[in-house]
């Protein structure tokens, strides 16, 4: 079942809740703040100081950057996908039980692309977005920056990544070997010019 709902300030919500799990979904940014398969704790961390209102980015869950990732002279960090309104394109039951959504974003200068994140929320997550060009041939980077609860920051490891190409980013060279894993956090210099997401949070968000 799909319950739509909005704040005071008119930012919208899709509450997602099948046998399979329950999920939020903001409409604004096609943003994932919440996932919890059943039986299980909640998967994404959102901060205790995220702001739900309309242009503002929210801390936390799953942020969709698009059309651009990072910083960029004049424009909003991570693109302008985040902080717009996207629609309810399609949704559908798998035979499985998975909710099946696409949201679809069409920027009104249509210099830009359009876009449609794909989503299929059960007891595993899986999420995909696809670009299509309007007017021109476009050049663009994107990201899902993903928020994950963790039990214990100190103890989590990531692997699978010894081949993958990237570019350096972590204010403090890598050594030789190292992976250059930057996770968001209160405590890192890295984060000194952006707000954070709840000091008392760093042990559990990743």
């Amino acid at each position: 079942m799909i319950t739509r709902r909005a704040t005071d300030q008119g930012v919208a919500f899709l509450d997602v809740e099948t046998p399979l799990c329950t999920a939020t979904l903001c409409l604004q940014g096609a943003h994932l703040t919440s996932w919890k398969p059943e039986g299980q704790e909640e998967c994404l961390f959102l901060s205790p100081n995220a702001v739900f209102a309309p242009g503002k980015a929210i801390r936390g869950g799953i942020p969709v950057c698009w059309p651009w990732f990072g910083p960029r002279k004049g424009e909003p960090s991570h693109g302008v996908a985040r902080t717009s309104e996207w629609r309810l394109h399609h949704q559908e039951t798998d035979k499985r039980g998975n909710a099946l959504l696409s949201l679809a974003f069409y920027p009104e200068d249509e210099s830009y692309p359009a876009a449609i994140l794909r989503l299929a929320l059960g007891r595993t997550l899986a999420m995909k977005l696809e670009t299509t060009a309007r007017m021109q041939p476009c050049k663009l980077t994107e990201a899902f920056h993903n928020y994950f609860a963790v039990g214990n920051l100190t103890k989590c490891r990531v692997h699978g990544l010894d081949d993958v190409p990237f570019r350096e980013e972590a204010p403090q060279p890598m050594k030789h070997g190292e992976r250059p894993l930057a996770p968001w956090g209160a405590w890192t210099a890295f984060t000194t010019a952006r707000p954070v997401p709840g000091k008392s949070c760093w042990k559990t968000s990743c």
